[in-house]
């Protein structure tokens, strides 16, 4: 059994035998064992995202990759350490919901009975369904990533040479384009899972477990917590 490493936690990389159920209209859903799977991913993200911020410091936060911010607020300094906060869990947020989505993406791919293929580099995602073999990057939107038109260039060109298809997958993105090679955020899940309504679905699933853990209480009682130790400072 496989385990990967999200924000410090240790995954376990699921197996193959999650399946979709039909419901009586003949429309594929997810089945409760896929559901429960997706679900513990999401908590363990929200887990660890609590526990990276128990491990910062003041000074790690005051002192770290000063830079013009900080000159800005150096009469208040109150107010940058709001700003520092916000900035690190919300980093911590972006960088770990992407490998959860890819951690989704083996789930629903294997669920379909795909086959994952280990080490992508330097892509994201790697498999073969329906007889397709595919090869993926993984990202929030087009606006959202610093996804280069070079590196872009290189991926397809490198899967063209290996006789794979090329997806640029925007799971957030819901705008249709020319571009063969990319998916909207309801066609890439659509493709991953082979449910009609997926992001509609999984975004519910995400949602309910998000509604246990507040991102905004993370960032309050970290700020009140560092601000707290600055006064007793003075």
């Amino acid at each position: 059994m496989k385990t990967q490493k999200l924000l410090g936690y240790e995954l376990v990389e699921v197996c193959s035998s999650f399946k979709t159920n039909k419901s009586e209209n003949g429309r594929n859903e997810l089945s409760e064992e896929t559901k429960r799977t997706l679900t513990a991913i999401v908590d363990r993200f929200l887990l660890d995202i609590s526990l990276e911020t128990s491990k910062l410091t003041l000074f790690h936060l005051v002192n770290n990759n000063r830079s013009i911010t900080m000159d800005l607020f150096s009469q208040n300094i109150e107010e940058y350490i709001s700003l520092r906060v916000a900035q690190s869990v919300t980093s911590s947020f972006n960088e770990g919901l992407e490998n959860v989505i890819c951690q989704f993406s083996k789930v629903l791919i294997k669920a379909q009975g795909g086959q994952v293929f280990e080490n992508p580099e330097p892509f994201d995602l790697k498999f073969k369904l329906n007889g397709e073999e595919y090869v993926m990057d993984i990202k929030p939107t087009n606006e959202q990533n610093s996804y280069n038109i070079q590196t872009l260039e290189e991926h397809i060109s490198r899967a063209e040479k290996a006789e794979i298809k090329y997806r640029l997958c925007l799971y957030d993105f819901n705008h249709q384009t020319d571009e063969s090679y990319i998916l909207n955020g309801e066609d890439f899940w659509k493709l991953i899972s082979g449910i009609e309504n997926a992001k509609t679905l999984l975004f519910k699933l995400i949602n309910g477990a998000a509604n246990r853990l507040s991102i905004s209480s993370i960032i309050r009682e970290t700020k009140f917590r560092f601000i707290n130790e600055w006064r007793m400072k003075d």
